[in-house]
């Protein structure tokens, strides 16, 4: 009632504007208190999820050729920069023992050893000698990469003793294997000269090349294409 006449006489004596900036002031703090005030929002809608599904799934399939591609590139690489440390090792053991290595390889597959190629390696093996005789066995690293029937010495393909093998881990995978020709290594550094390429499934491959003056391995750059 009081605010009532107070409003009546503030009308009579002109003070209209008081009124209306107070109610402008309130108007605005309740406008302020909608704007910061927590608004909750439902979950995703199906329809929601499965567009964000569609797109990942259309990314996913324009970028994957070029990943697999560049995946497969690198196993390819690997594979070669693995065949060329194990072709300087062998070069390494003729030096520090002075028995000739030998390098073969799984001509069409891709098993490879490095073991001494002299009988007396063998025989002082077998006599008991103190001096440890290096051997090597492994695998490519790619299961979609092989050695090309087209590598030196790939034919005819050769078996070996089952004695060479001994103290090799997993001796029992590389047994009954038909190897290539073997690459030899000598006691004074040289090598017999070979080629040896590694190719995958897709037609790529890389090339060692390993001279005879020096005994040195080169890896060529990954190539494309039919084989040369």
């Amino acid at each position: 009632m009081k605010a009532s006449l107070a409003y009546k006489s503030a009308l009579k004596s002109g003070n209209r504007g008081v009124f209306r900036t107070a109610a402008l002031r309130r108007s605005w703090h309740a406008a302020r208190h909608d704007c910061f005030a927590p608004r909750l929002r439902g979950a995703f809608t199906i329809f929601e999820m499965l567009l964000v599904m569609a797109i990942l799934v259309t990314i996913l399939g324009i970028v994957w050729p070029a990943l697999d591609r560049l995946h497969g590139e690198y196993r390819l690489r690997q594979g070669g920069q693995l065949v060329q440390v194990r072709l300087s090792a062998a070069r390494v053991h003729a030096i520090d023992t002075g028995f000739v290595y030998e390098f073969r390889y799984e001509p069409g597959g891709q098993r490879f050893l490095v073991i001494p190629h002299d009988q007396s390696a063998l025989t002082g093996q077998a006599a008991g000698q103190s001096r440890r005789i290096p051997k090597v066995a492994g695998r490519l690293p790619s299961p979609n990469a092989q050695f090309d029937l087209l590598s030196t010495g790939s034919a005819p393909a050769q078996q070996i003793s089952n004695d060479w093998l001994n103290g090799i881990p997993n001796a029992t995978e590389f047994g009954g294997v038909n190897w290539s020709a073997p690459v030899l290594f000598y006691p004074d550094g040289s090598a017999g000269a070979a080629q040896l390429i590694i190719r995958d499934h897709k037609s790529e491959f890389v090339t060692l090349t390993i001279r005879a003056l020096t005994g040195g391995v080169r890896v060529s750059k990954i190539e494309k294409g039919a084989m040369r």
